[in-house]
């Protein structure tokens, strides 16, 4: 039954891109159906995307695994981007404007601690 959610928010991601000219092919995938109502090939394009990634999982279950966490990995990479950034920034003498909260004198503490642990759960997710 999550499937059926899932699916619908992929296939409703990928007729949005389609229809923002974001998707390779966007012209043939953000076609509705006329008769249905349906956007029937962003669907079909789900629904190919998640069978090629359940094959992976049958033929290699650690493939599988690195794939997955591959993703995680390169999420926390974007959550510390803008703080090594920032960090960057600081140490070549460039002013950055703050908004509504700042960090104070804590700052440099709190940026080190949290790109050493981002460090450290992108190599050992486990």
């Amino acid at each position: 039954m999550a499937n059926f959610g899932l699916q619908a928010g992929c296939s409703r991601t990928a007729r949005a891109f389609a229809s923002d000219r974001g998707l390779p092919a966007s012209r043939f995938f953000d076609k509705v159906s006329p008769r249905s109502q349906v956007p029937l090939r962003a669907i079909m394009l789900s629904v190919i995307n998640q069978s090629l990634l359940g094959f992976i999982n049958i033929g290699s279950t650690a493939t599988f695994n690195a794939f997955v966490n591959s993703a995680a990995v390169t999420l926390y990479i974007t959550y510390i981007t803008p703080v090594i950034l920032g960090v960057l920034k600081r140490m070549r003498g460039e002013q950055i404007p703050h908004g509504p909260f700042a960090l104070g004198r804590g700052r440099n503490i709190i940026n080190a601690v949290a790109i050493v642990y981002t460090l450290f759960t992108s190599f050992f997710p486990f």
